[in-house]
């Protein structure tokens, strides 16, 4: 549970119950696949990506050993040995990504395909898509129109009633709907972050096999994906991109404004002697010809140099033009304090306070995924100042044990309704209307009573709800004996 919100208790409560189905999917699935013949557990899927990524690394260590330029450094030569590596282990990788796509989806289909019609269906409830008319006259699904069927399928899902679903088999009454139904499946399915990664992956195998030997390279960003390190860095760069945009426009717009500025009083200056140096009898090239080509210029190598545009332009003698050098002075000047001091650094900053801010919300995660109940939010203090036994650790295994509650949701969407007692009526319907009142929030029974502490003390109303807590466990007592009772005086009244 290290992707929850954890901002407060009720938030974080929620997040857990709204995983319930998806944990019970997960759950079926796995064991369905422990069932069959062949295995495709998540632990062999990783197996051969670990062995695709080997491959990959292999290829490039290859190239980058064997790899040389001559001629001049014109004509690019490898020798025999590398070139039938490289081609041998490009066959191997590119085979391997394949098999790992049909791995993938064998093994994660089924979940991803669930969890998405899950939103789809929440969705379209929320935003009223359609109405599903009442069925007076008690058809069947096969005596159900197209629209009927249709609409059973986007407001109920592929899991309707309607359907008649018998031992794993949909009758969803119609070609149309059948067929509206695995469109959607395969929608969702190519649309899942992982499994476009997979494709990609193979793509590029693809595209070193028959194009270039240098795709092979980018495999090695799978390091990216492995690395929790390094996906924070991505996330640093990414969750404040819009700002770091923004800020790189603004500094293209000062840089375009210097180069017209260039263009028209400096242009003369921005000659570079270091192109056709040795190759030509016309040595040196006016960077500035065009306006474009200066824009270019002024992007690459002003932003490049420590001195910015200062160091691509020719000097200016002082005592023969004296107003070109306090113009060329003010512009190279203003150009490094504004475009290379302080824009340059705006989006250092913007990055540094990402990692700063990604920082400070792990520590608070570790603390309160280290310190506090997960159910009803109590400190640790709060239980080894109290006494009890165990102390916290006790509490979260026995008194408060996350997944207990999951099992208990599991056990309730399991079970016939109409079989519910008293409890879990009450609970059922709780869960059914995303109400989670009914999971004890700052209070715990083993705590005297009702006695908790939060970051800014006790609580008076949290103490009475505890209390209420402690009377309706009472009464379910009180209840579940009279039950037994009346029981036990019906079989003698039989007997």
């Amino acid at each position: 549970m290290t992707d929850v919100c954890r901002d407060s208790q009720p938030s974080k409560v929620g997040d857990l119950m709204r995983s319930v189905p998806d944990l019970i999917d997960e759950m079926q699935h796995n064991d369905d696949l422990s069932k069959g013949t062949v295995k495709i557990t998540p632990e062999k899927l990783m197996a051969l990506k670990d062995f695709s990524s080997v491959v990959g690394f292999i290829m490039n260590s290859t190239f980058l050993f064997s790899a040389d330029l001559i001629y001049h450094y014109k004509n690019l030569y490898v020798p025999e040995w590398a070139i039938n590596t490289i081609e041998y282990c490009g066959y191997m990788q590119g085979s391997s990504s394949l098999i790992l796509i049909f791995f993938f989806a064998i093994n994660k289909k089924k979940l991803i395909t669930n969890t998405a019609w899950r939103e789809f269906i929440c969705e379209n409830n929320d935003n009223e898509v359609c109405e599903i008319g009442d069925n007076e006259e008690r058809l069947d699904v096969n005596q159900m129109s197209y629209e009927m069927t249709h609409v059973i399928l986007m407001m109920k899902g592929h899991d309707a009633n309607e359907f008649n679903i018998e031992e794993g088999v949909r009758n969803f009454g119609n070609w149309f709907t059948y067929s509206e139904y695995h469109l959607l499946n395969t929608i969702f399915f190519i649309q899942d972050g992982t499994f476009q990664y997979y494709v990609l992956y193979w793509a590029i195998s693809l595209l070193g096999k028959y194009s270039a030997d240098i795709y092979y390279s980018f495999h090695l960003l799978d390091v990216i994906n492995r690395s929790v390190v390094l996906q924070n860095v991505m996330l640093a760069i990414s969750m404040n991109l819009l700002q770091v945009m923004m800020t790189i426009m603004l500094m293209c717009i000062f840089v375009y404004i210097y180069t017209v500025l260039t263009f028209f009083y400096l242009q003369d200056l921005m000659y570079d002697y270091g192109i056709n140096a040795y190759d030509s009898d016309i040595v040196g090239e006016n960077n500035c010809q065009t306006m474009f080509l200066c824009l270019v210029t002024q992007l690459d190598k002003g932003l490049r140099n420590g001195g910015g545009v200062g160091d691509i332009t020719e000097p200016v003698h002082y005592g023969d033009e004296l107003e070109k050098y306090l113009f060329k002075l003010v512009h190279d000047m203003s150009f490094q304090v504004i475009v290379n001091i302080i824009c340059l650094n705006i989006i250092f900053g913007i990055v540094v306070n990402s990692f700063a801010e990604l920082r400070d919300q792990k520590s608070k995660n570790d603390f309160d995924m280290y310190n506090r109940c997960y159910v009803c939010n109590n400190e640790m203090l709060t239980f080894e100042r109290g006494g009890q036994q165990g102390g916290f650790l006790r509490h979260i295994m026995k008194d408060h044990n996350l997944w207990q509650y999951v099992y208990y949701v599991v056990h309730l969407n399991s079970k016939n309704s109409s079989d519910y007692d008293g409890i879990e009526s009450y609970i059922g319907g709780k869960y059914e209307s995303d109400d989670n009142s009914w999971m004890p929030n700052g209070t715990a029974l083993c705590l005297e009573d009702g006695h908790s502490v939060t970051s800014s003390g006790a609580d008076d109303e949290k103490k009475i709800v505890a209390q209420i807590h402690l009377r309706m466990k009472d009464c379910v007592k009180a209840i579940n004996d009279m039950n037994d009772k009346m029981d036990r005086r019906k079989k003698e009244k039989e007997d």
